[in-house]
């Protein structure tokens, strides 16, 4: 085996091999393209589903208020038709108890929805006792002889109501149908409808958002296949090269000393001496930059929490710390998008370094908050801190860049000897005293206060 290791893998192995990973990155590349397809038919599916279940709801609402409707119309014209209705709707059509069952048979675990349409169906329930005496004492009034339809009531005048004259009977049929007990109902009814259709929403806003970490996972298996897929490639073309011409010795002994390598050879050893020579020029100037970009955060090119972290032990004497934070930064994002969240925070660094001195230090922590560490600044100075958040605070409120007006917020501490955790927190409770005031303000720390 350590002979093997040795002499190396053959090139009908390496073959073999770089074919296997070829298929079998393709075949999971398969895989992954027919899950998404799968995911996004579920996703219709599942939009559907909910819409249908919205409509349900809608449906419910309608026979609730047809109901209604139909009572008001008799008592008001006594024409017996608008009672059929009443009935034909209550008992033959009951698309009220229809969209009741279709909800709790439906392909979707939401309980509050169900239980939301079963409170509403108590609620209409109710109503319609008031509606069916109010339908029985009209066609009392109206000395409607149709028994099936005061059979189909299943309501009896009272005898007080019975004793009234037929005037007075009409009075009361509508007022059942107008008094403040009557719209109460009436309002628990549509605010248990509400619910209902928040749930339904919640719960396909919670399955959108399972739907599209779903593809976003996906997605990112597929390039991360592709990726793999490319670099089995080009390792095989490399190890093929290397397998395949021979002088290889001179140029490990000269990468083992971290020495450029002659251009020796036929063609190909040229240019892999020549890929050598340029990535041992460029080793340090990359390592300067791979250390630039952990340090620097990449959408506003400012230090970062890890570089301010190696900062820390500057917060010691006569200097100022600042805090800033950009008001109600979320509502932006949600109102105007995530883009435009963005070009804020780019916009804020950019007034930032502008009102700000080079010497200061400016890091994005993350999020919408940024520190500042003022060097040689005292608390005799804070009118000129105070000139600079001012810059910030004017630059953005201009709206000419076509973005929206932003404000911020400011805690400031200063540092006389104390550690840098309390000049920190000092300025961490100034700014959450402007925070505390709706923002859009500077608050200083002096002296712990």
């Amino acid at each position: 085996m350590k002979k093997r290791l040795k002499d190396g893998i053959s090139i009908s192995a390496l073959l073999a091999i770089a074919v296997l990973l070829s298929v079998a990155v393709s075949l999971l590349s398969i895989f992954s393209v027919s899950s998404v397809v799968r995911t996004c038919g579920r996703n219709k599916a599942d939009a559907e589903k909910y819409d249908s279940a919205e409509s349900t709801v809608s449906e419910f609402s309608k026979a609730s208020n047809y109901l209604s409707e139909q009572a008001n119309a008799f008592a008001l014209t006594l024409t017996e038709d608008h009672a059929n209705r009443f009935l034909e709707e209550l008992y033959v059509t009951r698309r009220r108890e229809s969209a009741v069952l279709t909800l709790k048979t439906a392909d979707f675990s939401n309980q509050d929805a169900v239980s939301a349409i079963e409170e509403a169906f108590s609620y209409s329930n109710q109503l319609v006792k008031i509606e069916k005496y109010s339908v029985c004492l009209t066609a009392s009034a109206a000395h409607i002889e149709n028994s099936e339809l005061i059979e189909r009531l299943d309501v009896a005048v009272s005898d007080e109501d019975n004793a009234l004259s037929d005037a007075e009977k009409l009075e009361k049929s509508r007022e059942l149908l107008s008094n403040e007990s009557y719209y109460s109902e009436k309002n628990k009814l549509n605010s248990a409808l509400e619910r209902c259709v928040i749930a339904i929403q919640e719960s396909a806003e919670k399955q959108e958002k399972d739907a599209q970490q779903t593809l976003s996972f996906a997605a990112s298996r597929q390039i991360l296949l592709t990726v793999f897929l490319f670099a089995v490639i080009i390792l095989t073309v490399i190890l093929f090269s290397v397998l395949v011409y021979v002088p290889m010795r001179q140029y490990l002994n000269g990468m083992k000393k971290s020495e450029p390598i002659p251009e020796k050879g036929v063609n190909e050893l040229r240019r892999l001496a020549r890929a050598y020579n340029k990535i041992l020029a460029e080793n340090k100037k990359s390592t300067e930059l791979l250390r630039h970009a952990a340090e620097h955060d990449g959408l506003t090119r400012l230090f970062n929490r890890r570089a301010f972290e190696t900062f820390r032990e500057q917060l010691r004497n006569e200097i100022a710390f600042l805090i800033i934070d950009i008001d109600f930064f979320k509502r932006i994002n949600d109102t105007f998008g995530h883009d435009v969240g963005d070009k804020i925070l780019q916009k804020t660094a950019r007034l930032l370094k502008s009102s700000f001195r080079s010497s200061d230090i400016i890091c994005r922590m993350g999020g919408d908050e940024f520190t500042i560490i003022m060097k040689h600044m005292t608390p005799e100075l804070c009118e000129v801190i105070e000139s600079k958040v001012d810059l910030v605070k004017a630059g953005l409120a201009d709206t000419s860049d076509g973005l929206p007006p932003a404000t911020v917020s400011v805690g400031a501490s200063f540092g006389r000897g104390e550690s840098a955790e309390e000049i920190f927190k000092a300025a961490d409770n100034a700014l959450y005293n402007v925070k505390e005031r709706g923002g859009d303000g500077m608050s200083f720390s002096i002296n712990g206060e």
